[in-house]
């Protein structure tokens, strides 16, 4: 598991289909990065490429108590932490990293989410203190390498979703989707898509929604949302045409089928709901809302 998320791309994920750009929020640093970025590093990247993790690990810790440790050395050590749940550990190594060099973007990246894993275990003020601290660490990177598509992503989303008493800004959001698609990065046509649904602008989400399709974008969220938005202005081929991308890029999830089932009942047709709730079912067979839904309709094929 661990290794998996240490092989995920500083770009957001994409699919076991190539052509197709899975656009999610990062989970760290990618081996080939690191290794560009830390030649010195490869010795001990190949190791954990092949398993070794353990052994490694340990090898890294050893080298991180010497004087002069290479600031990657302790920036990988933070994410092997981060992935293992032990974010005191990664707190300390990725500190030690950020004084050790300052302007590296990546330090501040892997501080978002060393910090964004105290967030998802927050609650109450302690949510707000870790979502700050988060959006500081991602600006930080921002500031210093705006070029990284999940750096402009995490503060899109945070402007545009966090109330205005909050730092929240729709406007910037939208300025800074449509920078990172003047850029060439059409991962921004989903993300600018959300911020007009998130501005209440309908026609303008949606069009960017048939964009995003277009340059094969993915982000299940985003697309099941755009289903549910198109059924609620009666545009019954987009919906259609949504929940059937949601389905193609994540076959492996039960909510593109169940809200490819909820868009069939909407028209009326019970077998073809039936079916895809229980595609649903054969996805997650733990899905209650699923269940649930194919249940109400006796099990109707």
């Amino acid at each position: 598991m661990a290794l998996a998320l240490l092989a995920a791309s500083v770009a957001p994920a994409r699919a076991q289909d190539s052509a197709v750009i899975h656009v999610e929020q990062p989970t760290g640093i990618a081996l080939a990065d690191y290794a560009a970025t830390w030649p010195n590093l490869v010795p001990y990247l190949d190791r954990l490429g092949r398993g070794a993790r353990d052994r490694t690990t340990g090898e890294l810790e050893r080298l991180a108590t010497a004087p002069g440790v290479s600031d990657g050395i302790l920036n990988l050590l933070a994410q092997l932490a981060r992935e293992d749940g032990r974010l005191d550990d990664a707190d300390d190594f990725i500190t030690r990293a950020i004084a050790a060099r300052r302007t590296e973007h990546r330090h501040y990246f892997q501080q978002g989410m060393i910090f964004f894993a105290r967030l998802t275990q927050a609650s109450g003020l302690g949510r707000w203190t870790w979502q700050q601290r988060t959006r500081d660490a991602y600006q930080k990177a921002f500031d210093l390498a705006p070029e990284p598509v999940p750096y402009r992503y995490y503060l899109v989303y945070t402007l545009a979703q966090a109330p205005a008493i909050a730092g929240g800004d729709k406007n910037r959001a939208l300025r800074m989707t449509q920078d990172g698609i003047d850029r060439g990065q059409k991962e921004f046509y989903v993300v600018r898509a959300d911020v007009h649904r998130l501005r209440g602008e309908p026609e303008a989400a949606l069009a960017d929604y048939d964009r995003a399709m277009e340059a094969r974008t993915f982000k299940l969220n985003s697309f099941l949302a755009a289903g549910a938005l198109a059924m609620e202005k009666g545009d019954w081929e987009r919906a259609r045409r949504y929940f059937d991308w949601a389905v193609y890029c994540r076959p492996d999830s039960p909510r593109p089928h169940e809200g490819l089932g909820d868009y069939f009942l909407a028209r009326g047709d019970s077998g073809a709901a039936g079916a895809a709730y229980e595609a649903a079912v054969r996805a997650d067979p733990q899905s209650v809302s699923a269940r649930a839904k194919l249940a109400s309709l006796g099990g109707v094929r």
